[in-house]
């Protein structure tokens, strides 16, 4: 078993995580290309994919014990090819949205295997490297899947789905280098089900993903309303965000190694400093300095959440448990743009920057309150080995 070469499947796959955002650079040619569709009907080509992703990803992760995870990762990279590059050739806007449904239940199939393949071959500092190098690789696909649409779009809208001939290329790499995991045999990792205690890091991870996401769906109108800049200025910004959470994905497993528990509290103070350095921000260099702190917050404390879900898991139902904490996190997101505006609206303002002002406070709140539990080693994600 050449495990080099399963690491570079893992993180080939993860560079199509966020293969959705490619269709951002053409919205607006889509929507000339359909007049007679609404701008709620034409963003549908951006977030249906997303939606979709989060019931496909709940299934995969239930049949990953049932159902052989090569088989899984295969079937999902398949649909992904197909629903990817299906909208070069589509002639009408139903038939699109219903490629990039189908781009949705490939991802939401493959998605849960990206992290869940970790547990399955790898242990202790290998296992912890190499989520934060997954982390990173999915960070390198956001820039791939920007970068080359956006060259593409410049021949017209429909060639910017040729990027997804990624896709097929993965696909063949998986089908000829990624083995069959094997399977866990000693008495602690027969259980493939769930302990409760799990659950509670299901919930964790969906509340990261609400209180995160104000960054991707408020930043654009905080930066405009405050004449900061226009839609390339929050470009300029969040691509910054993303080179530092690449950075930081790659140095996961040394920054863990001498944190160890105490990862995930740095993890959430650099959220706080981040949205707290945003809300209070009158010109650009605090709004791109705020957008890299929370960059580097999001990726430490995504892996800390995957780590203690797969060390709790136990080996045998580490995919599961992986899968499903990235699935949740996905949907904290789905749910952001419903809730939050509730939430602040409660506060008494709706504000952007009172958005990111009381978004930070939560952090904070986070932040003490898991520092406490790190210190007493009741929580204790630094030990998050998978244990073989």
């Amino acid at each position: 078993m050449n495990k080099n070469a399963i690491k570079f499947v893992i993180l080939c796959m993860s560079c199509l995580i966020l293969s959705p955002n490619a269709a951002s650079v053409a919205l607006v040619d889509i929507g000339r290309a359909f007049p007679e569709q609404s701008t709620g009907m034409i963003a549908l080509t951006l977030t249906l994919p997303f939606v979709v992703i989060i019931p496909f990803s709940f299934v995969s992760s239930a049949f990953s014990n049932i159902v052989k995870k090569r088989t899984l990762v295969l079937t999902g990279l398949v649909v992904i090819s197909v629903g990817g590059l299906a909208p070069i050739w589509t002639k009408t806007f139903l038939s699109l949205i219903v490629a990039r449904g189908v781009l949705g239940a490939g991802l939401g199939i493959m998605i849960p295997l990206t992290s869940g393949l970790i547990p399955a071959f790898f242990d202790g500092k290998e296992a912890d490297t190499l989520f934060g190098f997954q982390s990173a690789a999915t960070n390198v696909g956001q820039i791939i899947f920007t970068l080359v649409p956006g060259l593409l779009v410049v021949t017209g809208w429909r060639n910017i789905f040729w990027s997804y001939a990624l896709a097929i290329l993965v696909l063949l790499v998986a089908a000829l280098k990624l083995p069959e995991p094997p399977r866990a045999i000693n008495e602690e990792n027969k259980r493939t089900s769930l302990d409760r205690g799990i659950f509670v890091v299901f919930v964790l991870a969906i509340l990261f993903g609400l209180f995160t996401f104000p960054l991707f769906t408020i930043l654009a109108s905080f930066v405009t309303s405050q004449h900061m800049g226009n839609g390339s200025t929050v470009g300029m910004i969040l691509s910054a965000e993303t080179v530092i959470a690449l950075v930081t994905g790659m140095l996961f497993g040394k920054i863990f190694v001498v944190l160890k528990q105490f990862t995930g509290v740095l993890g959430l103070a650099s959220l706080a400093l981040g949205f707290f350095l945003i809300s209070h921000a009158n010109g650009l260099p605090m709004v791109f300095a705020g957008a890299a702190v929370s960059g580097i917050g999001m990726v430490l404390d995504t892996v800390v959440l995957v780590i203690k879900a797969s060390t709790l898991a136990g080996k045998a139902a580490a995919t599961m448990a992986t899968g499903l904490t990235i699935t949740c996190v996905f949907l904290g997101q789905f749910l952001s743009p419903i809730l939050m505006p509730v939430l602040v609206r409660s506060l008494g303002n709706t504000s952007d920057r009172f958005t990111f002002l009381a978004t930070a406070w939560v952090f904070v709140i986070g932040l003490v309150l898991f520092g406490i539990l790190s210190m007493f080693k009741l929580n204790s994600p630094a030990e998050g080995h998978v244990h073989g």
